[in-house]
């Protein structure tokens, strides 16, 4: 697991120095070594930040450069299905002088070119450099668990795994984008291609894409959702997922589980200990301050049920304080769902790990949200009431904006009665009147502006055709999970030089359960029916049948004691450096939330102000 940067085009050999300044700004991603490759056309500069996991040693080492000098790769990422890989290209009679993964792809993308990409079971992303052809490849994985951001300045594109690190540049103006605010407000994390900073896209999952030096570049995708229905056994789907789990055991350096008491993450553990040769870590997070909001007890009966060894990391209010500004400065971009991510790798770095297991992917595999059964009763309804839509959400707008179930209602009768829209509603934070009332620039007469039309329309064709409860499942997998869980896993990792990988999302495993005949992901009265039955005994009755928690921390409290007075001066901070906002609503929102938390709730809040101090920590102006 790595950081990679790039810049390509006539001229690029002039701006070796940005690439060095892109690289020193990820040094947490890869402590373990840094180098540079500057093409001998001067057209293509490469730069890696490694962290080692597979092969310790310098033979594994990027930037990676061909036999015979052509082709360069940087690549952040694991390979699971490497060793396979390697052995069928050994059959063809190639050679290997490393035992890592960073080679096998190499040789793979050397001798295959892009049809190579779908034969990786893998989380990367990637750029290729062919010097012969003048060619640059850049390319990440099917879900989107490793990011890959890219801009054009001038002639030049300009590559790198974060945003903050194109900045470190000094090539990209810091300018904040307004449509990446607007999808931040609606969604609580800048949606796709969008990001935070003006003129940065980030690559489409599954994409790639073909650059020259000339700046003409072809693009496409090439792995895709199939609308196959398949039926498993219990048997079969438990066995995937433990050669899913076993194939992300794979390492060469420390490696441990995240493990928060659900089903997801006991799932995982339960799986490992019987494919690990030695006892197995484990961590949670705790809170002694709130017992009622931690998981203690469930993540220690899994944890004595499977024999590991269990560090449990408590975190008080102080703490939290303490944290905020580093765990705040770590966002490469802002997000209201990410500091639970943080404190759980801070601590498995301290325990001396490198690597850990997530549960990130059951809930979007199997029905593990609510949503699953609040679209198609939004769906119901809507018929229903459907002669009163238009007073309603005229009477609905006039309601108190900040009153949550009235506002999304409004949504809710202004959008077209369809999956997507009523998807897009529940998953919303601020509604489009509220958005309204907060910033009045960015709001669109359409009922929700706030994403990127090619990307509705790319929603619009991953669900078509699939039955209902298969669209919320491939929603959540490209929207919430995509934009907002897979970012935060990746980069709140990597803040502490950890590599979060996700079973869930093991290639084999995730595409067999997607096909999976749509009743598996009905919400039944056992959370992920589906899923609890294949593990069978392998989960002990009280995690298999317990209610769905999701680990949260408690914010709510800690937002109305310890971290006051941080919140109240992010939220003032926001309006100063963000002028489309209304200051007298927000700080209006903020008051409400101290007098009634229970009907503002602390996520919106909250969101306000982590975009307040991003905006003021990296200068965005607009």
């Amino acid at each position: 697991m790595c950081g990679i940067a790039g810049i390509l085009g006539h001229g690029a050999i002039e701006h070796e120095n940005a690439v060095h300044k892109m690289i020193d700004a990820m040094a947490h991603r890869g402590p373990d070594g840094q180098g540079i490759y500057v093409s001998d056309s001067g057209t293509c500069v490469l730069g890696h930040r490694r962290l080692a996991i597979l092969d310790l040693s310098e033979a594994a080492s990027q930037p990676m450069i061909s036999r015979d000098g052509n082709f360069v790769l940087v690549y952040n990422g694991e390979c699971y299905n490497f060793r396979e890989l390697r052995d069928r290209l050994s059959n063809d009679g190639l050679g290997f002088v490393s035992s890592g993964d960073t080679e096998v792809v190499l040789k793979l993308l050397q001798k295959e070119g892009v049809d190579a990409l779908p034969k990786l079971n893998a989380m990367f992303a990637l750029a290729l450099w062919d010097e012969r052809k003048q060619t640059l490849l850049i390319a990440h994985d099917r879900y989107g668990q490793k990011p890959l951001y890219f801009t054009r300045i001038g002639k030049l594109l300009l590559f790198a795994s974060e945003v903050r690190t194109l900045l470190a540049s000094g090539l990209v103006p810091r300018k904040a984008d307004l449509a990446a605010i607007h999808s931040y407000l609606a969604y609580g994390a800048v949606q796709e291609p969008n990001t935070i900073v003006s003129g940065v896209s980030v690559l489409k999952p599954a994409g790639y894409m073909l650059c020259k030096p000339d700046g003409t570049k072809s693009y496409d995708i090439y792995w895709r959702y199939s609308k196959r229905e398949k039926k498993l056994s219990s048997q079969e789907l438990r066995d995937s997922f433990l050669s899913a789990v076993h194939r992300h055991l794979i390492s060469d350096a420390p490696l441990g589980l995240f493990l928060s008491g659900g089903i997801d993450s006991s799932s995982i553990v339960a799986a490992a200990t019987r494919r690990s040769n030695t006892r197995i870590k484990t961590l949670s997070v705790i809170f002694p301050e709130q017992p009622d909001e931690s998981e203690a007890e469930y993540a220690g009966k899994m944890a004595e049920w499977a024999g590991t060894e269990h560090f449990q990391i408590p975190v008080t209010g102080q703490q939290m304080l303490q944290m905020l500004p580093e765990a705040l400065d770590a966002m490469d971009q802002p997000t209201g769902d990410a500091i639970n991510t943080y404190l759980i790798s801070q601590a498995a770095s301290q325990t001396g790990l490198k690597a850990v297991l997530s549960g990130v992917g059951g809930d979007e595999l199997f029905g593990g949200y609510h949503l699953f059964r609040d679209v198609p009763k939004m769906l119901a309804m809507r018929r229903f009431l459907s002669l009163i839509r238009k007073p309603a959400a005229h009477l609905l707008g006039k309601c108190n904006l900040f009153a949550l179930k009235p506002a999304k209602l409004a949504d809710f009768f202004d959008a077209p009665a369809n999956i997507l829209n009523y998807y897009l509603v529940r998953r919303r934070i601020f509604s489009w009147r509220q958005i309204r009332e907060i910033a009045p620039e960015l709001v669109k007469p359409e009922w929700d502006s706030a994403l990127d039309s090619e990307y509705f329309q790319d929603l619009l064709t991953l669900i078509d055709g699939s039955k209902i409860h298969d669209a919320v499942g491939r929603l959540e997998m490209r929207a919430y999970m995509g934009q907002t869980l897979l970012r935060d896993s990746d980069v709140m990792g990597m803040a502490h030089g950890l590599e979060i990988r996700l079973p869930f999302l093991d290639s084999e495993f995730s595409i067999g359960s997607l096909n999976l005949e749509p009743e598996s992901r009905i919400p039944q009265n056992t959370p992920k029916a589906r899923f609890v039955e294949a593990m069978g005994n392998w989960l002990p009755e009280g995690i298999a049948n317990r209610s769905k928690q999701g680990f949260t921390l408690p914010l709510k409290n800690w937002m109305q004691q310890e971290l006051k007075n941080e919140i109240t001066e992010g939220i003032s901070s926001l309006q100063r450096n963000c002028n489309v906002m209304k200051k007298n609503v927000l700080l209006d929102l903020w008051e409400q939330f101290c007098s009634r938390p229970e009907r503002i709730g602390w996520f919106r809040p909250w969101s306000l102000f982590v975009l307040g101090r991003y905006l003021q920590t990296h200068k965005l102006g607009l």
